[in-house]
């Protein structure tokens, strides 16, 4: 029996709540950009490393979460806000917090630039908080970062933080030089669009020429740009380092707090990573999503592939950085993979692998034949499976990287190539050579003091044969977006029943509606009875009660939603996946989509978290407005039934303390005379 102290802290509560549930992980994925600020850092966008952005991470402690879910960290364009065509090794300089930076002890050292975050707050609106205001500011925010460098640049060179610096550019200087001087070449040329570049060097100043002479151009034409460049580069690896910093920082403290940290592996690259990174790229193909059962289009998302032929070991010095040599020495192409690795794992506790297709069993598509496709969608979803199409007549080039045999083809003329099942069989050794990647990534993560349980992959709705063996490998578990069920089909991915222990189950995430815009969907389309009926099967233990319980349900979800919301929310606490996501529109409880796919517009990757949402907090979850945490662990537990709730009475009883009358009344409906008897006789 669970026995907790008389003063027990609600942080405490909800983590036995989560332990008696079987839960490992309940961690709240929100971008940096998100973050909210104190009022004088304030400067239109969050950070994480900001001192608002330190209380949020104290702040999601003390709600019971034990880690936070990062999105990619990479430097973004003005015109391209997305964190995942970002950079792969440089993180985003926006991300410095420069209020913390002059409150920091050690910048003391350094004379504060004339670029004080109090003067944004003129030009920013308390109202635009919730959005921000990425293309109107960055010029004025990367104006006032490049005046902190030179700031720091004057500054002492024995200080400890400048030394600091010196050896961060050294050992970063892989990836610190080509990253600079692609910003530097963009600003002269105007684009970033590297292949719009009229210098032929510069387009390829990271590809080792085939002869001797161009070879000897490249270099010489490598030096001066690193001389006539020279203080925009070192400006730049101020930047990167001052920003890495606050990051080690921002780990400790959250470390301190019992918070881990989870990074993001995105399966894209900038503009600026393939151009240094090019040789290991497929020529002729990229990278998108097949169509889907939410996306029947397909998505072109124009990504790079890695060249298969790059996988082995051969000679190859293009490729920027110390090149390991373990016992199997890489070839330049995952050599790449464990560079970013590694620096991920230095920088968080575990990852999280988007969309892991892309490195098992990658679509792609052609982008050199114009004449064979109306425009890229039609090309997307005429595409094909790199490693899994040994004998298309449209793409004869693919069959030197089949994998599977065409015997292991499904010979079912209706199914088609992107389906799961399009492989029907594989043994060991082809599941291995699969595998191939992702094995460097596991053996990176395990030689780091990492298990493969750190190690998410986001899979959604298709699971395509390959991966599934890739992934029963190394037990790794998927994504289950609840959201999504069809309620009426048993079989469904997202079905909470069907998840397995290393799974990961959300009712959404940044790339879906928040559940209250759902919820308010469901009641408009007439979807809702269904939804209900099939939460009450999970949730309701007695099956007398269920039917009384789905007509409360659709009563409350044009007065209280949020009871239908909480009910989404304790569905995942009572299902068998041990790994909990909430994205952080969910747990204030907005209406406002942070990311919608397949749409371009500024409202995009822009949403934050206001001082209002924390301040409303408290209030908003009494009302069921925003997640109440006891509240949906208390619903879990009720539903696993009277034998786990006699074993669990005392946690039972203090979850539901915190609970006003009528969070009760809204959550339990007719069934809280049963409950309250329930628990009594308990």
């Amino acid at each position: 029996m669970s026995v907790l102290p008389a003063n027990a802290s609600e942080q405490t509560l909800v983590q036995q709540a989560l332990a008696a549930l079987g839960k490992q992980n309940l961690v709240l994925a929100i971008h940096d950009q998100s973050y909210p600020s104190h009022p004088q850092e304030e400067i239109g966008r969050g950070s994480p490393y900001s001192q608002g952005g330190r209380d949020f991470a104290a702040w999601i402690a003390s709600l019971g979460f034990n880690g936070l879910q990062f999105g990619p960290q990479g430097q973004v364009s003005q015109g391209n806000a997305s964190p995942y065509d970002g950079t792969i090794f440089s993180k985003n300089s926006l991300n410095l917090s420069v209020h913390s930076l002059f409150l920091d002890p050690a910048w003391q050292d350094f004379q504060t630039p004339d670029c004080s975050p109090r003067g944004f707050s003129a030009s920013i609106e308390t109202a635009s908080l919730r959005w921000v205001p990425h293309v109107q500011q960055y010029t004025r925010w990367m104006d006032c970062i490049d005046a902190v460098a030179e700031s720091f640049l004057s500054g002492p060179v024995e200080s400890p933080l400048y030394q600091a610096y010196l050896a961060f550019a050294e050992s970063n200087r892989f990836w610190l030089l080509p990253d600079a001087l692609f910003g530097a070449l963009s600003q002269h040329y105007g684009t970033p669009v590297w292949k719009h570049w009229p210098n032929k060097l510069d387009q390829a100043l990271w590809v080792q020429a085939a002869d001797d002479a161009t070879e000897a151009l490249r270099a010489k034409r490598l030096d001066e740009l690193q001389q006539q460049y020279a203080p925009i580069l070192q400006r730049y690896a101020v930047v990167q380092f001052l920003v890495h910093w606050q990051h080690q920082a921002f780990q400790a403290h959250c470390s301190g707090l019992g918070l881990k940290l989870y990074g993001d592996l995105q399966i894209g690259f900038s503009l600026c990573d393939e151009w240094i990174y090019q040789s290991v790229f497929l020529k002729h193909y990229r990278m998108g999503a097949p169509p889907s059962r939410t996306n029947p289009e397909g998505q072109p998302w124009n990504y790079p592939i890695l060249d298969p032929a790059q996988y082995a070991t051969h000679a190859n010095e293009n490729v920027p950085g110390q090149l390991t040599t373990p016992e199997k020495p890489l070839g330049p192409a995952l050599q790449l993979v464990q560079q970013r690795v590694n620096k991920l794992l230095a920088e968080f506790d575990g990852l999280r692998i988007d969309h892991p297709h892309g490195l098992v069993c990658p679509w792609g598509y052609r982008v050199d034949a114009p004449e064979r496709y109306r425009d890229a969608f039609e090309a997307v979803q005429q595409g094909a499976r790199i490693f899994c199409s040994p004998q298309l007549a449209d793409h004869p080039e693919l069959a030197r990287y089949a994998i599977a045999t065409a015997l292991q083809i499904n010979p079912d003329s209706t199914v088609s190539r992107y389906a799961d099942h399009w492989v029907t069989t594989l043994n060991a050794e082809q599941v291995g050579r699969y595998s191939t990647v992702v094995d460097v990534i596991v053996a990176t993560a395990r030689a780091r003091g990492r298990q493969p349980e750190n190690i998410l992959c986001e899979v959604l709705s298709t699971l395509p044969y390959p991966l599934a063996q890739v992934m029963l490998r190394h037990e790794m578990g998927r994504f289950r977006v609840t959201q999504k069920v069809n309620p009426t089909d048993p079989s469904d991915v997202y079905r909470s029943e069907n998840a397995q222990p290393a799974d990961w189950v959300m009712v959404g995430n940044h790339d879906t509606p928040p559940i209250r815009l759902v919820v308010k969907r469901w009641q408009q389309s007439g979807q809702l009875q269904a939804h209900a009926s099939y939460l009450a099967e999970r949730l309701i233990a007695a099956p007398q009660h269920r039917s009384v319980w789905v007509e409360h349900l659709c009563q409350q979800a044009s007065v209280t939603p949020g009871v239908m919301v909480h009910a989404k929310l304790a569905e995942l606490f009572a299902c068998p996946a041990a790994n909990i996501s909430v994205f952080m529109a969910d747990l204030f409880g907005l209406e406002d989509c942070y990311n919608q796919p397949g749409i371009v517009n500024e409202t995009n990757w822009m949403l934050r978290v206001t001082p209002d949402d924390l301040a409303e907090y408290s209030e908003n979850r009494q009302r069921l407005r925003a997640l109440h945490l006891p509240a949906a662990l208390a619903l879990a537990i009720r539903a696993r039934g009277s034998l786990f709730t006699q074993q669990h009475q005392a946690l039972l009883q203090a979850l539901e303390s915190t609970l006003s009358d009528s969070v009760r009344e809204a959550l339990y409906g007719p069934l809280l005379d049963v409950m309250e008897q329930t628990t009594a006789s308990v």
